[in-house]
């Protein structure tokens, strides 16, 4: 399996908060499927012939004759390996959108990514991530160094142009000094910043707090008793419940999931990923409970796969994936417009078409979950026309 990113490193980070608590808004959690999931896997489309044919050995069975495809409605299907998100469907808090994707036509995963985090219509087209500028062009509603979390050692492009923390573990976000120094210092080291300036002093007690609160945190998650995945995702996952339940002002968090470019013997790969994706994030919406009044997931990748199955029996590159959006602001469903598969409706390339512009999404869930008043700004040149997917009670 291969591991795509497009990331920078993030810079020291000014720690200066003055309080923490519940945003007016949701959190926003975005898990990005590096790699190009086979949205025809995740949702297959239910009685196509014509995909069950191109798709020959790595065909999605309908449900039914000892098939575990779950059947959603609206002629799609959910893959068995994700059959744990089920209730949350059924519960009316997830939205899937299909044949959605980036307007630029191209089969390179860094192009991809780069029009997808930048939020822009090709990936020369901005200089800075779509997260970023939503996070700069909005106030402060919680000054905190814990606004913005990538939960990896580096920050993804979707983030650039503001101040992220990369924070791979709550264990890991300390202050480090040499084992040999006394424990002492840093008690002295607090007194020392009492004394100075007003600001400095007003800084240096919300570090110390958020320090001592983040030192309680990874004592409790050691005992915590919440049963989570233990690979990368559902560990990265944990540690976000942990944050969004401390209430210490997280807005953003980021996680990467890699893996997804399944060009070679893609049954056996996908089948474990799809298995990790559904375990993780239905812990998480279990974990969180009642804050998923206030929590919106988004689950999205840089593209979809081809029709045909290739030689090495798996699939190449293709156009329009899957997107999936959660959260108790959410209204669940299945949306947008099928393109078909049949030649003459697919894209040059001989996969699905893309018929939803993922920035009409990301600005629905910016304006209506997380109060953007300026996506004018955040998707410049770009006029969204709303899905309905997201409701606005904020």
């Amino acid at each position: 399996m291969s591991s795509f990113s497009q990331q920078r490193r993030t810079s020291p980070q000014r720690l200066i908060f003055q309080h923490a608590g519940e945003p007016a808004h949701d959190v926003l959690v975005t898990i990005f499927l590096r790699g190009g999931i086979d949205g025809l896997t995740a949702l297959p489309r239910l009685g196509d012939k014509t995909l069950a044919t191109a798709r020959g050995e790595l065909a999605v069975p309908d449900p039914g004759r000892g098939s575990e495809t779950v059947e959603l409605g609206e002629g799609f299907g959910l893959h068995a390996n994700l059959r744990p998100l089920e209730d949350i469907y059924r519960d009316g808090r997830m939205a899937i959108v299909p044949a959605s994707g980036i307007a630029f036509d191209t089969m390179s995963h860094f192009d991809a990514m780069k029009t997808l985090e930048r939020g822009g219509a090709d990936p020369t087209a901005l200089s800075s991530g779509w997260l970023g500028r939503f996070l700069t062009t909005e106030p402060l509603d919680q000054p905190s160094p814990l606004r913005v979390a990538a939960i990896d050692r580096l920050v993804p492009e979707a983030l650039s142009g503001t101040q992220a923390l990369a924070l791979p573990s709550i264990s890991e976000y300390r202050l480090d000094v040499p084992a040999e120094w006394s424990p002492k210092f840093l008690p002295l080291l607090e007194r020392a910043y009492r004394r100075s300036d007003p600001h400095v002093a007003r800084a240096s007690r919300n570090i110390f707090r958020l320090l001592a609160q983040l030192k309680e945190l990874n004592g409790r998650t050691a005992n915590d008793q919440s049963v989570f995945p233990a690979d990368a995702l559902g560990q990265n996952l944990k540690q976000v419940a942990t944050l969004i339940k401390a209430n210490l002002g997280l807005e953003v968090a980021t996680i990467d999931m890699q893996g997804w470019d399944t060009h070679i013997n893609q049954a056996p790969q996908i089948l474990a990923l799809m298995k990790s994706l559904a375990a993780g994030v239905r812990a998480f919406y279990d974990d969180l409970g009642d804050h998923w009044k206030r929590v919106t997931l988004l689950i999205y990748s840089e593209f979809g796969r081809r029709i045909q199955v290739n030689i090495n029996h798996g699939t190449d590159h293709g156009r329009a994936t899957t997107l999936w959006a959660i959260g108790g602001g959410i209204r669940g469903g299945i949306y947008g417009e099928w393109p078909g598969t049949l030649p003459d409706q697919l894209s040059t390339h001989g996969s699905l078409r893309v018929t939803t512009d993922v920035r009409h999404i990301l600005a629905e869930l910016l304006q209506r979950r997380m109060g953007s008043k300026h996506l004018d700004q955040v998707f410049p040149g770009f006029t969204p026309k709303f899905l309905e997917l997201a409701k606005s009670d904020l």
